[in-house]
């Protein structure tokens, strides 16, 4: 089998039914859907058994434990050779499977480039990350690149072989995930035609602020800090760290919808972290060199240029 899709499934029957029904028109047979039933308290399931009658769906159910857990489940259930995680809220486009598989043949990674944002039944097309699309390896990759994790399709046995994994228990695991996925790669094709659907809605984790958000990101950057000591004696391996450092300056961006004795504990925990200052120190990445500086001595500059950033450009406080 060529390819699985791993749909977890939790509070989506009002998207589900999309999703399945654009998964299932393709111009290839050679794949399977497996649904994760994440423990979802829902009609999720309801509606697909209802809907649909393809022996291409498989669902496998499992106790609630979060977005990584469900993705990882559907790893360990995959037959297929590539893997290729949709979230269930989203849909691609009909008939693109069969053009994706040939721009994929013999690569770890398809890197797809541009996206389609569903917001308030308004769309819109979107280059998702400034690409170098001269680079000779999936090393160069790690200067710029979106973490998503429905925006990249990938061998299954670069995961299984390299014990990939989403981390449990945190937001934001593509931030954490990502980077180690195009460290262990050795061949990526980039896809630059828009297809996978990507929708915008109020209340979903990506867009809803809190808390967790802020503290995960963080251990998010740990966990890649810790990848980085586990791969030292690896040429580059000094690159991940970039991941690491955008997830400390989010965490600061994250800490203004915080009140102010929050940020002042959020931002004075960074500057007191040995591995996060380890992480500023190391990562290569040139073009954040300023923020680095700036979030080590003194983040609260840093949310105030970001806010008044943020308002040049928008004309919207968002530190109030």
């Amino acid at each position: 089998m060529k390819l699985s899709i791993i749909v977890p499934v939790y509070n989506v029957e009002d998207y589900i039914e999309r999703c399945i029904k654009s998964l299932l028109c393709q111009d290839i047979d050679d794949y399977e859907i497996i649904v994760v039933n994440d423990g979802t308290p829902d009609k999720s399931i309801e509606v697909i058994n209802e809907k649909f009658n393809d022996p291409k769906i498989r669902i496998v159910n499992r106790e609630n434990g979060g977005l990584s857990a469900a993705r990882n489940t559907g790893i360990d259930n995959a037959k297929g050779e590539y893997v290729w995680f949709v979230d269930s809220d989203d849909f691609i486009e009909e008939n693109c499977l069969l053009y994706i598989i040939s721009c994929i043949e013999g690569k770890d990674i398809l890197v797809l480039t541009n996206g389609i944002l569903e917001k308030n039944n308004k769309r819109s097309t979107t280059y998702l990350g400034t690409y170098n699309m001269k680079a000779q390896n999936t090393h160069d990759l790690l200067y710029n690149y979106i973490a998503c994790a429905p925006y990249f399709i990938y061998k299954k046995s670069l995961l299984v072989d390299n014990n990939l994994r989403f981390k449990l228990g945190v937001l934001h695991e593509d931030m954490e995930f990502t980077p180690r996925v195009l460290f262990k790669a050795n061949s990526f094709s980039f896809f630059e035609k828009p297809l996978y659907h990507q929708t915008v809605r109020e209340g979903s984790i990506t867009h809803t602020f809190n808390v967790k958000r802020a503290t995960d990101v963080l251990e998010n950057a740990k966990s890649l800090f810790n990848f980085y000591l586990d791969n030292k004696n690896e040429p580059e391996v000094d690159k991940v760290l970039i991941g690491a450092c955008k997830c400390i300056i989010y965490g600061v961006i994250y800490s203004i919808h915080m009140n102010n004795v929050e940020r002042l504990a959020y931002i004075k925990g960074i500057r007191e972290d040995r591995v996060l200052n380890s992480v500023l120190k190391l990562s290569p990445l040139k073009k954040y060199n300023h923020q680095r500086l700036i979030i080590k001595f003194s983040p609260s500059l840093y949310l105030k240029l970001f806010d008044f950033l943020y308002s040049k450009k928008y004309g919207v406080r968002v530190n109030k």
